[in-house]
Order: C-alpha cells, then sequence, then structure tokens
C-alpha cells in the first residue's frame, strides 16, 4: 500500500495551508509556488480554479471537485522519502471518480534529472528502476539530463491513489501560475516525460495514455494572474499584509 493512512483537517484560508508545507520558511513567501497555489485554489475552495475549468471545457470534459488536500503524501517504491505533492483533488472527470496530482510551479524545473549526481548510489538506483517498472518504462526509454524526478513522483503518486481507491483514471496536472522566464525550459521536461508514453504534449488540454491498466491523463495549465502579491494599505510596515494571510 502506497497510501499513508490519517486524518485530515478542513483549511479554510491560505494561510491554513503553511503548516503542510515543507520548508515552509523557505517556501512560504508572497508569489512563491507554495503561496501563489493556496491563494489561487482557495479563491474557490468548492470549485477548480478559473483557468483550470477552461481547460476541461476547452477538452470537452465534465468534472467535479469532491476534495482537496493539500501537501499530500504518497509513499514511492523501494527505500527512501514519500512523494510530498503540493495538492491532491479528488474529483469526478466523466461521472467517473478521478484521483488529480496538482503540481504547482511557478518558478523553474522538477527537481532533479533522474541521473542527477546527487542520485548515483545503490538505493536511488533501486528504487528508480521500480519506479520505472510501475510506470510500464524501461531504463533503456529515458536519455540522461532530460528526465525529472518530480514528473515520476508526480504520475506514481497519481496511479497509487487511483488504485488505492479502485478508480479507472487518474491525472497529473501541472499548474504554472504567474509570469515565469522558466516555463519554456520546463515544458520541454514536461513534453519529454510525456513522449515516453507516447503522448505529443500541448499546453491547455487534457491528454491520456494507457498506464498499469489505467487511463492516465496530463494537463498544462498556465495561469497569468498572480495571486499573492503584498499589498499595501499604506506606507507603514505594520499594515503591509499579503493575501496568504
Amino acid at each position: 500500500m502506497n497510501l499513508i493512512p490519517g486524518f485530515f483537517q478542513p483549511v479554510n484560508k491560505p494561510l491554513e495551508w503553511k503548516k503542510y508545507v515543507q520548508n515552509a520558511e523557505k517556501r512560504w513567501v508572497p508569489e512563491g509556488s507554495a503561496m501563489e497555489l493556496a491563494c489561487c485554489w482557495q479563491k474557490t475552495p468548492a470549485d477548480f480554479p478559473e483557468e483550470v475549468k477552461l481547460a476541461f471545457d476547452r477538452s470537452g470534459t465534465a468534472s467535479s471537485f469532491l476534495l482537496g488536500i493539500p501537501e499530500y503524501k504518497v509513499d514511492m517504491p523501494g527505500e527512501g522519502l514519500p512523494a510530498s505533492n503540493h495538492l491532491l483533488v479528488l474529483s469526478t472527470i466523466d461521472h467517473r471518480l478521478c484521483p488529480i496530482v496538482v503540481e504547482g510551479n511557478k518558478n523553474g524545473t522538477f527537481g532533479e534529472y533522474c541521473d542527477h549526481e546527487s542520485l548515483q548510489d545503490e538505493r536511488h538506483f533501486e528504487r528508480r528502476k521500480l519506479m520505472f517498472a510501475d510506470l510500464g518504462l524501461s531504463e533503456d526509454s529515458f536519455v540522461p539530463g532530460k528526465l525529472r524526478y518530480q514528473l515520476m513522483h508526480r504520475t506514481l503518486s497519481a496511479i497509487y491513489v487511483a488504485q488505492s481507491f479502485c478508480a479507472d483514471r487518474c491525472m497529473v496536472l501541472v499548474h504554472r501560475i504567474g509570469h515565469d522566464n522558466d516555463a519554456h525550459d520546463a515544458f520541454i521536461d514536461y513534453k519529454y516525460f510525456l513522449g515516453l508514453f507516447g503522448v505529443d504534449a500541448q499546453k491547455g488540454i487534457i491528454q491520456r495514455a494507457r498506464v498499469a491498466g489505467l487511463q492516465l491523463m496530463f494537463l498544462w495549465v498556465e495561469d497569468r494572474n498572480v495571486y499573492s502579491t503584498k499589498k499595501k494599505a499604506s506606507g507603514s510596515k505594520k499594515n503591509v499584509k499579503t493575501e496568504g494571510e
């Protein structure tokens, strides 16, 4: 079993996401990816954000939001830490239960490459081998310096959650929020990853593959809005507030 059991508390405003964020002292900052994601999704807490809904409509997909859990952890195969996913959404897609793992990323890449020098030990080799097997891929199928670990983690998390809930489908949603100079480079990594499943990546529409007996969906959404910018009521420092508070 890859899910980590436990009880979950409702969050009612963006600041309540902070306690679940790893390295919050560094990551929980105005216009940072963690606060951006929280402020964006919390604006419509019982529904998907507007840009995501538009992508669903563009794809001709019926959807409903059921439940969201920030920073949801899923065990990966082999030894090592679990994957900490920015957001898990339980939804229905085309009237069938569909877990969605959301990667909220504003400024940069999807973590290290699988062949990064820091990942060259026996434990990582074994974990990577098991991850490839669960994705239905061969280790010979990827090119060094091309495959990002986070994309594997997000995809396997979606698959494992779907299997645990006896769902026949799941989705990985990359939600790019705010203006970002690295968006093009990140999309190249995303495009390479989807290519391993025979999918020619596009932005703004749902794309499908068949993995582990499931319908695996991918969606890249770009949202140019900025949700956590500092707001100054006056020039006084004590009146400086962010939407994440």
